[in-house]
């Protein structure tokens, strides 16, 4: 809020600026040059409003959808070892994030948001077990997948008038999976540390619409573990949106 407040006083001050060289003598009158003034006037009216937008709600929400394929993807516990990317195509996933309603540090047009995310995904399919006993055995296996990650978004406006934005997001967090079939020893729990990178686009952004409809989001998201045992390496093909509340 601090470095809004500074933008607010240089316009005026370029505000005033504007005045001092706007007028001009002619025969004895002064003119004022009322574009620039009414230019200045509107951007930083509109810098107001958004302000206020944001600050007169607690929390920004954005629901997502998720299509996981995954590069590579190798769970094992003490019986057997499961390489899921080589039966899992792509999983659908659903996901919420919750973050600041407003930028929590202005970096220029740059603005940086702080972000936690809880996610749902659950596949079953017939899949190839490479045992402990080096024995080569086969079954359903069903895998109940909780991703929960805490990240920063840098988002920068391209074309404001237009609602375009662009975004990058970093982080990390946990995945949380449970595995079970119908072979004994199958079942298991994993916990397992993740790194999180993406970018994308906002469409109908903040500036598109006066509500607290906040644009809808296209974007890619790469999750890899660094986990020395489970080895998982995650792309996603996300859509979602964000409300203010």
């Amino acid at each position: 809020m601090k470095f809004a407040s500074s933008v607010r006083t240089m316009k005026a001050s370029l505000l005033f600026v504007s005045l001092s060289y706007g007028l001009s003598a002619s025969e004895g009158e002064f003119r004022i040059d009322k574009s620039i003034i009414s230019s200045l006037y509107d951007s930083t009216m509109q810098d107001v409003r958004s302000d206020h937008n944001s600050a007169a709600h607690l929390i920004a929400i954005a629901p997502q959808f998720s299509v996981m394929t995954p590069i590579k993807m190798h769970l094992s516990n003490s019986y057997f070892s499961i390489p899921y990317e080589r039966g899992i195509t792509s999983v659908p996933m659903a996901s919420l994030a919750i973050s600041t309603p407003a930028s929590i540090l202005n970096l220029g047009p740059i603005g940086l948001y702080a972000q936690g995310s809880l996610g749902y995904s659950y596949s079953e399919g017939t899949y190839d077990l490479e045992s402990k006993a080096e024995a080569h055995l086969r079954d359903t296996v069903m895998l109940h997948w909780l991703p929960a990650l805490v990240s920063l978004r840098a988002e920068a406006a391209v074309l404001p008038s237009l609602g375009l934005g662009l975004f990058l997001i970093g982080g990390g967090g946990w995945h949380w999976l449970s595995q079970s079939g119908r072979l004994d020893g199958i079942e298991q729990r994993f916990l397992i540390p993740v790194s999180q990178i993406g970018a994308g686009v906002t469409i109908f952004g903040q500036n598109f619409w006066d509500s607290s409809f906040q644009g809808i989001r296209l974007g890619m998201t790469v999750q890899k573990s660094f986990s020395g045992v489970q080895n998982m390496n995650v792309r996603s093909i996300d859509v979602g949106t964000s409300l203010l509340l």
